[in-house]
């Protein structure tokens, strides 16, 4: 889970809720938060290249990562 957030307020709510923020807008506008997380996500793919991982997209990845939630 990739946590962004638009704001140094918005940041400081989150984290104060125990979330960890791992995008931060560096203006309060939807494009510059949309650019954060575009750069944020192709260091991660470039750290996964450099490091021999392989690069999925979420949806590719096998399919019993999640819980699944259950009804009784």
């Amino acid at each position: 889970t990739v946590i962004a957030c638009i704001g140094p307020a918005t940041a400081k709510t989150a984290e104060e809720h125990g979330l960890r923020v791992d995008v931060l807008s560096p203006e309060p506008s939807v494009h510059k938060l949309a650019e954060a997380l575009s750069a944020f996500g192709a260091q991660r793919r470039d750290a996964a290249k450099e490091a021999g991982d392989p690069v999925t997209r979420p949806s590719e990845r096998r399919p019993g990562a999640r819980r699944r939630r259950t009804t009784t």
